[in-house]
């Protein structure tokens, strides 16, 4: 594999001999289907798993909404009952 430029985003090119060399020596070497899974399966369960993580934080942070306006309600009730006058010392 070349790059065609210096800076590092500069394009590269490699002859397909190389990118096979480099699929099989590199570090996608544990996704061979004779594991019984492919890269493309293992893709779409990662991002099945971040949309139910998404969607799971979604919901924990709405929880966290209400219980957070619950404590405001409870504090302005608390505060109509108990207003603060001159402080004792």
């Amino acid at each position: 594999m070349k790059r065609v430029g210096t800076g590092p985003r500069s394009p590269v090119f490699a002859y397909s001999e190389q990118l096979d060399r480099w699929m099989k020596d590199g570090d996608l070497r544990h996704f061979k289907r004779a594991e019984g899974i492919s890269l493309n399966q293992h893709s779409r369960e990662l991002v099945e798993e971040m949309r139910q993580s998404r969607e799971t934080l979604h919901r924990k942070m709405e929880d966290l909404h209400k219980t957070v306006a619950a404590m405001q309600e409870q504090q302005l009730a608390f505060m109509a009952l108990h207003p603060q006058g001159k402080r004792r010392k």
